[in-house]
């Protein structure tokens, strides 16, 4: 199934993806995650935040929505962007959504470069990120 641009409903699409996510039982793996969301049909948007979770077993719901939720703002906060954008735009753009300071660190660790769209900064920041 091939994804598609949230755009105008990212904040129903990533709300209806974290409510099917609550429905899930323990111990929950990244890769059941991708597949749900893929399963769902879910946009461009949600999978990218959930292809950028930690690759690990989520042993409750609570921990599930808390690090797709974290994703989910860094999503947000970058595909919002007008691309290409170097690493300095991003960091100010960021920093003007109060982008907490996780982020800003896993940013700062990036690399200084022109980035395309926001999954070539996600792909760039992948593992940098601690949600």
């Amino acid at each position: 199934m091939e994804s598609h641009t949230c755009s105008t409903n990212f904040k129903s699409s990533m709300q209806e993806t974290e409510q099917a996510f609550k429905q899930m039982k323990c111990c929950i793996t990244k890769m059941q995650l991708m597949e749900k969301a893929k399963n769902m049909g879910a946009c461009r948007e949600v999978m990218l935040a959930v292809e950028n979770m930690p690759e690990k077993e989520y042993y409750n719901t609570g921990d599930v929505v808390k690090t797709f939720s974290c994703m989910e703002n860094v999503v947000e906060a970058l595909c919002s962007m007008e691309f290409p954008a170097n690493k300095m735009k991003i960091m100010e753009n960021c920093k003007s959504l109060n982008c907490d300071s996780e982020i800003m660190k896993a940013l700062e660790a990036c690399a200084n470069r022109e980035y395309m769209d926001c999954s070539d900064v996600m792909m760039e920041c992948k593992g940098k990120m601690h949600c």
